[in-house]
């Protein structure tokens, strides 16, 4: 009888460990990568085209990444982020660096986070870009056409930050971390993790300055978990055109 008992005993142990252990090693096996948005800036503000122009925050981009710094370090620290990648565009990461601050973790730029490249269409608004470039007024900053000068195909772009993303988690398999973009590569890592072609006709929503997403990668299969979050936010902020990221 005692035999027994203590067979069912080890049994039982047994059982509990294995679940323990397996439910570990899926803990484990969970990437999170946390994509935020940058700070607003002035050029958000009057709708000027920014693409690789280093524009920087202005007060209420500051105060937005203050405020989305204080939500991660609430809310997303356990487990720990353990880094953050930015862009190398100045108001992507001053974000970045307004959340390092606060939750004590490393940043690391990366120039394939940085928004579309837009050719001429760069630093201009709508009413200049009709004024300056009437042959070219009816092309898209996103249009793939190439009649833009100097303008960035989308699938480069998409290329670039894919790559990106896929390094990132491959290095901290396992692990938290925070990516720090533009309104453009947010778009294009959408679609690309849902399987969608970037096409802007597609249903998209868009991204706030200083909202964030969920993306997780499990056995190299990647999930929008969530998207554009902006609960966080208590800073006023005008209605973006989704052509300026």
């Amino acid at each position: 009888m005692k035999k027994c008992l203590k067979k069912q005993a080890v049994g039982v142990l047994g059982a509990l460990l294995l679940v323990f252990f397996v439910g570990c090693g899926n803990n484990d096996s969970r990437t999170e990568i946390i994509v935020v948005r940058h700070g607003q800036t002035d050029w958000n503000v009057i709708k000027r085209t920014q693409g690789h122009t280093n524009v920087p925050l202005n007060a209420v981009g500051v105060k937005q990444s203050g405020v989305v710094a204080d939500y991660l370090a609430k809310n997303y620290m356990n487990p720990n982020i353990v880094a953050i990648y930015s862009s190398t565009l100045s108001r992507a990461y001053t974000t970045a660096h307004i959340i390092a601050e606060k939750i004590g973790v490393p940043v690391y730029q990366d120039a394939r986070l940085c928004g579309y490249r837009k050719g001429i269409f760069q630093g201009l608004t709508r009413t200049e870009i009709k004024e300056q470039y009437p042959e070219l007024a009816h092309q898209k900053v996103y249009d793939d056409s190439g009649q833009i000068p100097g303008a960035e195909r989308r699938v480069e772009m998409e290329k670039r930050v894919s790559e990106a993303l896929r390094e990132i988690a491959e290095k901290h398999h396992g692990k938290r971390v925070v990516v720090v973009s533009h309104g453009g590569p947010l778009r294009a890592m959408y679609h690309w993790i849902k399987g969608e072609k970037n096409d802007r006709t597609l249903p998209y929503k868009k991204m706030k300055n200083a909202a964030i997403g969920i993306i997780s990668v499990v056995n190299d299969e990647w999930k929008v978990d969530e998207w554009a979050k902006d609960e966080h936010l208590n800073v006023s902020e005008p209605k973006m055109p989704d052509v300026v990221p």
